[in-house]
């Protein structure tokens, strides 16, 4: 996450418990912010002459590089990590936790587990909302499930004995 220290162009409002909340942000929420029409401000799409979508491109790539920028800096970090969690699994495609295990295990040259040895606790309920494919049929749709990915079989499933959701 880029810190912005207290950007002038946002400003601070205070939480639902009344305390102040940060003043840094993240670069993302900076440009969401941006991207907001504010009332008596020329709207996003004529800034500066460009188009919008040159300027979201622009922010994706400076964010993306960002994220790339932690990753370089925080190796050591990284690869202290012994345990990640990922919520709400089942709304991903397979291909998510496929990246993000190629991803760790480029990072950890060592390891060739999956996840590079980091155990992976993913949360969620598959009687939920599975992986939204545009115009698929359910065939498609649970083709795209992470049961079907080759990560699954590494997968030990520890269902809840009472739920515990308010």
């Amino acid at each position: 996450m880029v810190k912005m220290a207290g950007h002038t162009d946002i400003p601070a409002h205070h939480s639902a418990a009344g305390r102040r909340r940060a003043p840094n942000v993240s670069e993302m929420c900076y440009h969401a912010y941006r991207l907001h029409p504010k009332p008596g401000e020329q709207p996003s799409l004529f800034w500066g002459g460009n188009l919008l979508q040159q300027y979201v491109v622009d922010a994706w790539a400076s964010i993306e590089q960002s994220k790339l920028n932690w990753i370089r800096n925080h190796q050591k970090e990284l690869k202290q990590t012994s345990l990640a969690i990922w919520d709400e699994i089942p709304m991903q495609h397979k291909h998510a936790p496929n990246a993000v295990d190629r991803t760790i295990r480029d990072l950890f040259h060592k390891n060739n587990n999956p996840f590079g040895g980091i155990t992976m606790l993913f949360g969620g309920d598959f009687r939920q909302t599975l992986p939204i494919i545009q115009r698929g049929n359910r065939e498609q749709i649970i083709a795209a499930s992470i049961r079907r990915s080759r990560l699954w079989q590494h997968v030990t499933v520890h269902p809840l004995a009472s739920q515990y959701a308010t």
